[in-house]
């Protein structure tokens, strides 16, 4: 239908490709963030090969240029690296708030035990 397209978006999209073969996680959570980073990489060169005609000597161009493919690869590693450190960065913030929370209700129970006259 359109082997052109389907050879761009082949070459530009190869990342959350290997991602969607590989991931076997519930879910695929990791798939589903390279794969959007890579997608909002790819709208512009799909543009251009539109616009350009549609025809393979304009998708073989955008291929071969290689600031195209680094930002569609380096928009799928971005997506990547985001899906592997948020998880990592939420249970940080929640360890913080925790530890932080502990320490004003101790501080609390020493000022309730004081006032109380219940010492520990």
């Amino acid at each position: 239908m359109a082997p052109a397209l389907a050879v761009l978006l082949g070459v530009l999209a190869a990342p959350a490709l290997l991602g969607f073969a590989l991931e076997r996680a519930a879910g695929r959570p990791v798939f589903r963030s390279l794969g959007l980073c890579t997608a909002a990489a790819c709208v512009a060169p799909v543009r251009a090969c539109w616009s350009g005609g549609h025809g393979m000597g304009a998708a073989l161009a955008l291929v071969t240029d290689t600031r195209v493919v680094a930002a569609a690869w380096g928009a799928g590693a971005a997506g990547w690296v985001l899906a592997e450190l948020c998880p990592l960065g939420v249970r940080l913030a929640l360890e913080v708030t925790t530890q932080a929370r502990i320490v004003r209700l101790r501080a609390r129970r020493a000022q309730l035990a004081k006032a109380w006259g219940m010492e520990a």
